[in-house]
């Protein structure tokens, strides 16, 4: 009888948590399903004019500058779990891939093949860039929600023959519209010498 018992209630604690742990693994999917729906809209808002727009060509990874990505998380606007959160979630970049989930037909170059407009030097090849791809290239971040998806950071950055510049913006959702609050990070670079 002691075995029996033990059996049955081994096999209880087993099918509770294989219960949990299914019930987590569905939660889960449902955040990732919610967190796309949010970003393909984000993304729809933000971008109207770049979404049909042939030569906009997108770094199909998403990525935040190192500079941004600190900035953005010590902004004094956000109380101590929002920094935690917000930090996790730059640095995570939940979209893998721009291709699978921007909502319109754009060019995307990939990390491997902007490493070879490289030179040898470590100079990026503009002449060869803008011969085979376009004269510039974006890279932006996986857009960070919170607050019951009502604030969004978002990061995009633009590298061009002439310079690149980087910002990180707040959004603020109002009336299912994305409205600029500010930023919190920006950086230029330029590479004009003279």
């Amino acid at each position: 009888m002691y075995k029996a018992l033990s059996i049955f209630l081994v096999f209880l604690s087993l099918s509770s948590y294989g219960q949990d742990f299914t019930s987590r693994k569905q939660k889960s999917n449902q955040d990732e399903t919610i967190y796309l729906k949010e970003v393909r809209a984000f993304i729809r808002y933000i971008h109207k004019d770049r979404l049909k727009d042939s030569t906009y060509v997108l770094l199909n990874e998403p990525q935040i500058e190192v500079t941004c990505e600190k900035l953005a998380a010590s902004d004094s606007l956000f109380s101590i779990s929002e920094k935690n959160k917000l930090n996790e979630q730059l640095k995570s970049q939940r979209v893998k891939s721009w291709e699978e989930v921007w909502p319109y037909k754009i060019k995307f170059i990939s990390p491997g093949n902007l490493k070879e407009f490289n030179k040898l030097n470590n100079a990026f090849n503009w002449v060869a860039f803008k011969k085979d791809i376009s004269s510039s290239y974006y890279i932006i971040s996986s857009p960070v929600f919170f607050e019951n998806y009502s604030f969004c950071i978002y990061y995009e950055a633009n590298y061009s023959d002439s310079g690149e510049i980087g910002v990180a913006k707040l959004y603020k959702k109002v009336r299912n519209n994305w409205l600029f609050e500010r930023s919190v990070c920006s950086w230029f670079h330029s590479w004009d010498t003279n």
